[in-house]
């Protein structure tokens, strides 16, 4: 059978990535230096939806972004979903490393640092920098080009 592109869980999967390599990262950094991934949570009104079906696009997206989406817990507003970016600038160097993202299988709600075995997995982490290294063509780490400079 031919291929089916599943948005939704190629989404998901770009975010576990981005987790596993932001703590990959975080361990190469100098002290002091600090780095997290940040989930936004449901932000319908972006172009998120875009490659969805047309039930998705047309239907959901707009009733989850309105304001009875947002009530019900379905989504959030543009603005709400880029404050949760900025307010990753106070999180302690402590944090570094840790991907934030609203409770688990919720979509909405407040940030916290998830703690699910699979995210915090060392060896997946470091695969995932391994991975992005070779994909990059950058097989040493970018801190090290940095300071070579």
């Amino acid at each position: 059978a031919p291929y089916v592109y599943k948005p939704m869980a190629h989404y998901a999967m770009a975010k576990l990535l981005l987790a596993w390599w932001v703590a990959a990262l975080s361990r190469r950094l100098p002290e002091g230096m600090a780095v997290v991934a940040v989930s936004p949570g449901s932000v319908p009104l972006t172009s998120v939806s875009r490659n969805q079906g047309w039930l998705m696009r047309r239907v959901m997206a707009p009733v989850m972004g309105s304001w009875l989406g947002q009530r019900l817990g379905m989504g959030m507003t543009v603005a709400v979903g880029a404050s949760r970016y900025l307010d990753a600038y106070s999180y302690q160097v402590g944090q570094t490393g840790q991907f934030f993202a609203s409770k688990p299988g919720r979509a909405v709600g407040p940030v916290e640092r998830q703690v699910q075995p699979h995210v915090l997995d060392e060896a997946l982490q470091e695969a995932a920098w391994r991975l992005v290294a070779r994909l990059t063509h950058t097989e040493r780490p970018a801190l090290e080009v940095v300071e070579a400079q």
